[in-house]
Order: C-alpha cells, then structure tokens, then sequence
C-alpha cells in the first residue's frame, strides 16, 4: 500500500476515521506494508491500529543545501533558466509560489520561464494568477503529464 497521509484535516471526523480503520486494519496480520509518502503518514496508521511494524517512510526526508544561485547561473550556457514545477494543483501543494517565484525572478533581472505539468482544482486559478501578473510568455502550462508525454 502507498499512503500520502490518512487524517489531512482532522481525526476527529468519526465517518473518516471509520473508515480509515476498516480499510486499513484488515491489513494488520497480513503480509502487507505500507509505504508512507510523508512525515506523518506513519503516525496516522498507528493512531487507527493499521501496519503494525510494517510501515516504511519515504519522501520529504533528503537533505538539501542551498545552492549559490548566481554561481550556478554563471555556469549556464543557455541564457533562459528553466524552472518545472509539476504535481496536483492542490491547495496544500502551493502552485501559486511558483508563479510568484517566476514574477520575482524576473522583476530582478534573470532570464527565466517556468513550465507547470499538472491539474487539479487550482489549475484554473493559478492560471489566472498567471494572467493578471503578466507572465503568460513566460509561463507555460501542459496539463497532465500522461497527456504531455504522448
């Protein structure tokens, strides 16, 4: 099983939580584990009883260490940078920062665009945030990515 997180908004939801415990405990004695894609997915499995000892994290755990922009900049060989922000146009994942990444970007002098593959709820909104700021040459949105591969 793959699992991002099982109470996004709230425990306290008793339709939820009954329903989290009946799809996920019947796993409890079996030889099935779950592969938690986030840092609290593994606590929600706990807290209903669900993958006891048999839960794997993943995700959201590497260490980074923040780049010398202009160093790296200075490195490229094309003029244009280009960034790609691709996943769900949900709320909680913030697409909107990548737009207003690219509009300060450019209000400060680089040369970039920003390519976003993707849909979801948002999709229409962050597209009109893309609009009003005037970064429609600069932005480029492909929709899925199973249609933006074929």
């Amino acid at each position: 099983m793959y699992w991002e997180r099982f109470f996004k908004k709230s425990a306290a939801n008793p339709i939820r939580y009954a329903k989290m415990l009946m799809k996920h405990t019947i796993y409890r004695n079996k030889n099935v584990y779950l592969l938690c894609a986030g840092a609290y997915a593994a606590k929600d499995a706990a807290i209903i009883g669900a993958y006891p000892g048999k839960t794997y994290k993943w995700g959201y755990f590497t260490d980074t260490k923040r780049p010398d922009f202009e160093e790296l900049y200075g490195k490229k060989e094309k003029e244009t940078v280009t960034l790609l922000w691709s996943g769900r146009f949900l709320y909680f994942k913030h697409p909107e920062k990548a737009i207003l990444l690219l509009k300060k970007l450019l209000e400060n002098g680089y040369d970039c665009r920003l390519k976003m593959i993707g849909n979801g709820p948002m999709f229409r909104k962050i597209n009109n945030l893309a609009n009003k700021l005037h970064l429609t040459e600069k932005n480029h949105f492909f929709g899925n990515a199973f249609s933006f591969a074929s």
